[in-house]
């Protein structure tokens, strides 16, 4: 395709959002076989379950408990997997609390650690959460720089640069593009923290989010 056709095609292509209804498909895996979660692909799609906009499933953290979050999410879910309970909510449940601890770097609540004890009936993924929220909270402790979260400007995707850059003249401004699903994304997080750490001393530093 020539470059003048491709700029005309991409200019009237409009890709359809689909709707709930298209996730249909979910039914035709094995969701509460406890064995099918040993496949290397699960995890990525439950991740991708939790964070995709069509779906719309809330926050863990948003949620005055647990009970109240699976009744909207089992709403959400029960009708494109065909199950209201077992081990597929169990796994959903817990990458929605990892989700919180990794992702979006938010400890447990009281309410939260109290319901993790009561919900889960293997203890170890209780341990698991326990832990990980243990780090993170020894982690916030040490940090020395403010983590500031904004909405990313709505502008064109050409624009969106220079719509950052705009908002912070004569500072050093540092961008940096991830995705929750993306395992090397959140360790180069880990990595980027020195560079943070650096520039603190210039001038404060944004976290742009969408």
């Amino acid at each position: 395709m020539k470059r003048k056709e491709k700029e005309n095609f991409d200019s009237i292509f409009t890709p359809i959002k689909p709707e709930k209804s298209y996730y249909s498909f979910l039914s035709y895996f094995d969701w509460n076989n406890p064995p099918v979660f040993n496949a290397p692909a699960y995890p990525g799609m439950f991740i991708k379950m939790l964070t995709d906009s069509i779906l719309n499933i809330p926050d863990i953290e948003k949620s005055q408990s647990l009970t109240d979050w699976h009744k909207e999410v089992k709403a959400i879910m029960n009708p494109l997997i065909g199950s209201d309970s077992g081990m597929f909510y169990n796994m959903l449940t817990l990458h929605a609390y990892m989700k919180q601890l990794d992702d979006d770097s938010k400890p447990l609540s009281n309410q939260q650690i109290e319901d993790i004890e009561t919900y889960f009936k293997n203890p170890t993924y209780a341990r698991y959460l326990f832990e990980k929220n243990e780090t993170l909270v020894k982690q916030l402790k040490q940090t020395k720089f403010p983590a500031i979260v904004k909405e990313t400007p709505s502008v064109k995707k050409e624009k969106l640069m220079e719509a950052i850059v705009s908002l912070y003249k004569g500072k050093a401004v540092v961008v940096d593009f991830w995705a929750t699903w993306c395992a090397p994304c959140r360790e180069a997080m880990k990595l980027f923290k020195p560079l943070k750490e650096e520039f603190l001393s210039k001038n404060n530093l944004t976290a742009y989010t969408e």
